[in-house]
């Protein structure tokens, strides 16, 4: 799935960049696979900007994905997909056979994800 897919599927790729959820580089290379931490700053975006959703203050509780700080950038809007259950978490494998929660911000959105993050979306649109 290319960003520009997401997009239209979403709310149209202009539409979207004029309400400020896509960005000069997401114009700029809309064939762009999809990942993870771009599906997450669209989902934040979308929920602040046409929803009028306020940001959950405290994210504390995301904290639990291990890779929530590797893109500082990106803390805020992955927070704001995982805890309002847009966006669930990952279990990866550890050391020792065991697993720990993150988000993979760098994994490549496949149909059936973003198909489920927009109709999360959408329901919450109608709530």
């Amino acid at each position: 799935m290319t960003r520009e897919e997401f997009l239209e599927r979403l709310l149209g790729m202009q539409k979207a960049y004029e309400r400020g959820i896509a960005e000069a580089k997401d114009m700029r290379d809309p064939d762009a696979v999809l990942t993870r931490s771009d599906a997450a700053r669209y989902a934040h975006l979308y929920m602040r900007e046409n929803l009028g959703l306020p940001d959950i203050p405290d994210i504390s509780e995301a904290e639990i994905l291990k890779d929530l700080n590797d893109c500082r950038v990106c803390t805020n809007h992955i927070a704001q997909a995982y805890l309002r259950g847009i966006m669930p978490g990952k279990d990866m494998p550890g050391a020792m056979g065991r697993f720990f929660l993150a988000f993979d911000l760098k994994a490549p959105v496949e149909e059936a994800e973003a198909e489920m993050i927009i109709t999360r979306l959408n329901d919450l649109s109608k709530a």
